[in-house]
């Protein structure tokens, strides 16, 4: 047990994912991979957004603080589709909440909020 919210966080987020996405409920057992493709032709897009993606799901508040947090920029890192940004923790809540000028309960609040 950790008192860090964040590593907490992140160890359950992990485990909600393998039972959800690697294991098979059904008939018991693990899957050995995802692949980030869900066609021939997809090259990993599944998992990538473009800046007007996020901006089309997200209040814009929601939005300034996912921008920030993940590094979601008109040009991305998908060298086949350039709008196309692999999400990453790019900048800690005191860089965000400066950039955004909010404080940190509203910010971690907007982060959620936008998963």
């Amino acid at each position: 047990m950790t008192e860090n919210w964040r590593l907490a966080e992140t160890a359950e987020g992990i485990i909600a994912w393998v039972n959800e996405v690697l294991s098979d409920q059904l008939n018991g057992g693990f899957y050995a991979s995802q692949d980030a493709d869900y066609s021939l032709d997809d090259d990993g897009d599944y998992f990538t957004w473009t800046l007007d993606e996020v901006r089309a799901v997200l209040s814009p508040d929601e939005s300034s603080v996912a921008e920030l947090y993940y590094d979601v920029e008109p040009h991305g890192e998908m060298h086949h589709n350039p709008a196309k940004n692999v999400l990453w923790i790019a900048r800690d809540f005191d860089e965000i909440t400066k950039t955004t000028k909010t404080d940190l309960d509203t910010a971690v609040k907007l982060l959620l909020q936008a998963m």
